[in-house]
């Protein structure tokens, strides 16, 4: 810290003489002319003075940080003093002492109470072992007990079915049955399996249904017996001859069928056809009132209607921005009309225009009949003034190409000209011109010179 505290005084002082040395050369010089010698003088205390002045800044820098430190250092010893009140009074070596008992009755404490967490960590084991035992056991005692109820249930049910059984024999078996030993039980089970190998049932059961059946035949038999003897005389006729009316009828109602069936299909076609002609009938009026409309809005927006109205508007508003530029280029002399003015339907061509001179007044002069110079002002204001009147609608027109033209001006009327393309230049992107006058050639930054040389063009760029 002295070495910076020195380092610091070192550039003080070398400052402070530099500064006395450059406030005499300075008084000096007010005296009056300073000589060669006092100059070199000079310029090398200013070199030092240079030298000095980085030798402040670093000064500065250090001292800068020797204030921080010296507050750091403030900090610390204040800490100390704080630490130093909480501590409790005492012979820190008795304390330490203290410090280390306690510190191995933790320990102790520690290991006795991994040791009390690794045996209940193992009692816990065990009781879930037990536990799981206990579940698995329980489990088998109650499918035990499932299956003596299911075995229990099986045999109540053969008991009410042997119950039932015996109330279905006769009186004089259900004795028998009853006092029947095992021995009888297993020859009546060979019989019944002798009758059932022989089909006895099935053949039983076929008989019922056989005499079934013939009951019911002869039934219908009496039925139409007595049905028959109701019938009419005439309509007692052989089989053969009734069933050959029979089958003369089927054939008519065939034939009947058939003609229904045609007819059915006709009546579809019929059908088809009366909704496809109410469809057409209107797709047709549909149509008639969309052309009707087509007419009408063919009419409304024709040459002679909307289109010759939004002509006309166009016509107008470029012809009056056309008149701004052209009152520039020809120095107020020159404006435009359109032929038959705000009339409409005067003349069937698109912007047909007569020009009048201020100067000379009277008779409008038609566009065809002006001079070169006048023809050429009045095409570049035409077609800025649609330039402009493009650019304020959809898109806006962001570059023009001017090929020649500028030969009919003169020297004033090229720098009118010139003047208006400047003014043009912050309106639009890009103006490609092209042109024999090297007027034009010097007045913009950028171009491109072309020259004939050797039977090739050679191509020149130009930038100022």
């Amino acid at each position: 810290m002295r070495d910076w505290r020195r380092l610091g005084f070192a550039a003080f002082s070398a400052l402070g003489v530099l500064l006395a040395s450059r406030t005499a050369a300075a008084q000096q010089y007010d005296s009056g002319d300073p000589t060669a010698d006092e100059q070199r003088v000079l310029k090398k205390e200013a070199g030092e003075l240079d030298v000095a002045r980085k030798q402040l800044k670093d000064a500065q820098a250090v001292q800068s940080k020797f204030e921080k430190l010296s507050a750091e250092r403030d900090a610390a010893r204040t800490l100390v003093e704080q630490v130093k009140k909480t501590m409790p009074k005492g012979d820190p070596a008795g304390l330490r002492e203290e410090e280390a008992r306690l510190r191995a009755e933790e320990e102790a404490f520690t290991a006795k109470v991994r040791g009390t967490k690794k045996l209940l960590q193992e009692n816990e084991l065990e009781h879930e072992r037990l536990t799981k035992e206990l579940a698995s056991v329980q489990k088998t005692l109650g499918d035990l007990q499932s299956r003596l109820d299911v075995e229990e249930a099986t045999r109540t049910q053969h008991r009410d079915a042997i119950e039932r059984a015996g109330k279905l024999l006769p009186a004089k078996w259900r004795d028998a049955a009853s006092k029947a030993g095992l021995a009888e039980q297993n020859k009546w089970k060979a019989e019944l399996e002798e009758l059932v190998g022989r089909k006895t049932e099935e053949r039983h059961q076929e008989l019922t249904q056989t005499r079934a059946t013939v009951a019911a035949l002869r039934q219908d038999i009496s039925s139409a017996e007595t049905e028959a003897e109701s019938f009419p005389e005439e309509a007692r006729q052989p089989a053969e001859q009734v069933k050959a009316l029979l089958t003369t009828a089927k054939k008519t109602v065939a034939a009947k069928n058939e003609d229904l069936q045609k007819a059915r299909e006709e009546k579809a076609i019929l059908d088809r056809h009366r909704a496809e002609r109410e469809r057409l009938r209107a797709q047709t009026l549909e149509l008639e009132k969309e052309l009707n409309y087509a007419v009408l809005l063919s009419q409304l927006l024709g040459r002679d209607r909307l289109q010759r109205h939004l002509v006309r508007t166009a016509e107008r508003q470029i012809v009056d921005y056309a008149n701004g530029i052209l009152d520039r280029l020809s120095g107020g002399q020159l404006y435009l009309k359109l032929v038959g003015g705000e009339e409409e339907g005067v003349t069937e061509r698109a912007l047909e225009l007569e020009a009048y001179n201020r100067q000379t007044g009277g008779a409008p002069i038609n566009v065809a009949f002006l001079s070169g110079s006048q023809k050429f002002r009045v095409a570049v204001s035409l077609a800025l003034g649609i330039g402009q009147y493009a650019s304020r609608q959809h898109r806006p027109i962001e570059s023009v190409i001017i090929d020649e033209g500028f030969g009919c001006l003169d020297s004033q009327g090229r720098q009118v000209m010139i003047q208006e393309l400047q003014n043009l230049r912050g309106q639009m992107r890009c103006i490609l011109l092209v042109s024999h006058q090297e007027e034009f050639a010097e007045a913009f930054a950028d171009g491109y010179r072309f020259e004939l040389a050797e039977g090739t063009t050679r191509v020149t760029r130009l930038q100022r």
